[in-house]
C-alpha cells in the first residue's frame, strides 16, 4: 500500500501544476470575455486568476518562477483596475440615460419596469414548474402559474421591444394553458395533465421530475399541511427522514425535546429541513425583509463595513445566481469561523473539479435543473448542517 503514496515533494508539484492549470484557465476565459467587452464577467475571472497566482506564489521556491507569477500578477491586476474604471463610466451614462428615459413624455414605454415584471415572471414560472413535477398541490401550483402570467402580461405591455412582446405572449400562453389543465384535468387530452409541462418554458432534464404519478397524484402520498412540515422544531409535529429521528419514524417526546432546543442559536430558529424546499414560499410583491432583523457585525466588521444593499441597488441588469466556481475567492480574512470557511474551500473545489453539486444544490429558489436562480424579492434558503442536522437558513440579500 506504502507504493501507492507520493513523495510530499512530488504530491506538491502535482497540485501546484493543478492550480497552474485552472489559474491558467480563468486567466484565457477573462481575456476572452474582455475581447468580447463584457467587463464585469472579464473582472470576475481575472480577480479569479490573480487569486491562483498568489497561491502559487506562496508555494514557489524558484526565484525565477516567482518573478515570472509576480510580473503575470501586476499585469492582470492593473488590467482589473483599468475594467473597474471602464465600468464606473459606463455606469455613469446608464445613469444619464434613465435620466433621459425618466423625463420622457408620459405614454413612451420604459424598458426598466418590463425588466421587473419579467425577472418576478420567471421566477415564479420555475416554481411552479418545479411544483408541478413533485406533484405539490394543484390549488399552489396554479396560483404560481398565475402569478407567473400575471408578470408576463405586465411585461408584454410594458416592453417596446416587439419581438420580445411576442415571446412574452408565447409565455404566457403557455403559463395559462397549463393552469386550466390543471383546473380541469378531464378537459387534457389523452393522459394526465401532471404529465406535461408548459411547452413555453424549459421543461426538466429526463428523468428529473415527477411527472409520472397518475392523474391527480395517484399513487402518490398527499403533501404534508404547512403545520406539520415546521412544527418539529417546536416539538409540535412529527419528523420526517432528514429530521433527525429513527430513518424516517416518528420521533418520540425526548427527541421532539432535543430537537426543540437544538433548533435555537443565539437565539434564532433554524428550522430541521425536511427535504421541502420548494414548498418555501419566495415569491413576494415586495422585498422579502428577515424578520430576525439583519446580521450583528464584530467591530473589525463594522471597520470596513459600508451599507447593506440588495443587488438591484448596485447591480446593472439582472443579477446572475451563479456564474464561477472557485475556491480561490473565498479567503476567511475578518470572518471569525474558520471551519466554515474551509468547509467551503473544499466543496467549492470538489465541485468545480468532479462537477458534483455540493454548493449550488443547497441554495433555493431553484430551476426545475435544481441551479439556483435570481429572486426579486430578496429572500434565499440555504441547506446547511447545524447542531447535527440539515437545517433551513433563510437570508435576506
Amino acid at each position: 500500500m506504502g507504493d501507492t503514496l507520493l513523495p510530499p515533494r512530488q504530491l506538491d508539484a502535482q497540485r501546484a501544476a493543478s492550480l497552474w492549470d485552472e489559474t491558467l484557465t480563468f486567466l484565457e476565459r477573462g481575456k476572452r470575455e474582455d475581447e468580447a467587452g463584457n467587463y464585469s464577467s472579464a473582472i470576475v475571472l481575472f480577480s479569479a486568476g490573480v487569486d491562483g497566482l498568489r497561491a502559487l506564489s506562496n508555494v514557489s521556491k524558484r526565484d525565477d518562477i516567482l518573478q515570472q507569477y509576480q510580473e503575470i500578477l501586476q499585469q492582470y491586476s492593473a488590467r482589473i483596475q483599468e475594467l473597474h474604471m471602464l465600468l464606473l463610466q459606463s455606469t455613469a451614462t446608464a445613469t444619464a440615460a434613465a435620466a433621459a428615459r425618466a423625463a420622457t413624455p408620459a405614454g413612451q414605454p420604459n424598458s426598466e419596469p418590463a425588466a421587473s415584471a419579467l425577472a418576478q415572471g420567471r421566477l415564479c414560472a420555475e416554481l411552479a414548474i418545479l411544483a408541478d413535477q413533485a406533484g405539490e398541490p394543484e390549488d399552489e401550483t396554479i396560483k404560481l402559474y398565475m402569478a407567473a402570467a400575471e408578470h408576463y402580461m405586465a411585461a408584454m405591455k410594458l416592453d417596446e421591444d416587439a419581438s420580445a412582446r411576442a415571446q412574452h405572449r408565447t409565455r404566457l400562453m403557455g403559463l395559462l394553458e397549463r393552469a386550466e389543465a390543471l383546473k380541469n384535468p378531464c378537459a387534457a387530452a389523452g393522459a394526465s395533465a401532471r404529465a406535461r409541462a408548459p411547452a413555453a418554458l424549459s421543461p426538466a432534464p429526463a428523468g428529473g421530475g415527477g411527472g409520472g404519478g397518475g392523474g391527480g397524484g395517484g399513487g402518490k402520498p398527499p403533501a404534508a399541511p404547512a403545520a406539520d412540515r415546521t412544527s418539529a422544531a417546536s416539538g409540535g409535529g412529527a419528523g420526517s427522514g432528514s429530521g433527525g429521528g429513527r430513518g424516517g419514524g416518528v420521533l418520540n417526546a425526548e427527541e421532539k425535546e432535543v430537537l426543540a432546543r437544538s433548533s435555537t442559536v443565539s437565539g434564532i430558529l433554524f428550522y430541521p429541513w425536511m427535504e421541502d424546499g420548494q414548498r418555501e414560499t419566495f415569491h413576494f410583491t415586495t422585498p422579502w425583509e428577515d424578520p430576525d432583523g439583519l446580521l450583528p457585525l464584530s467591530e473589525q466588521q463594522l471597520e470596513h463595513f459600508g451599507r447593506w444593499a440588495r443587488p438591484s441597488q448596485f447591480m446593472r441588469g439582472e443579477p446572475t445566481m451563479i456564474y464561477l466556481i472557485s475556491s480561490l475567492s473565498i479567503t476567511q480574512t475578518i470572518i471569525t469561523d474558520c471551519s466554515f470557511v474551509s468547509s467551503l474551500v473544499i466543496a467549492a473545489a470538489y465541485e468545480r473539479r468532479h462537477g458534483k453539486q455540493l454548493i449550488t444544490n443547497i441554495i433555493w429558489p431553484q430551476d426545475s435543473r435544481g441551479q439556483p436562480i435570481y429572486n426579486p424579492a430578496g429572500k434565499y434558503m440555504v441547506k446547511l448542517h447545524v447542531n447535527g442536522i440539515p437545517r433551513k437558513v433563510l437570508v435576506d440579500d
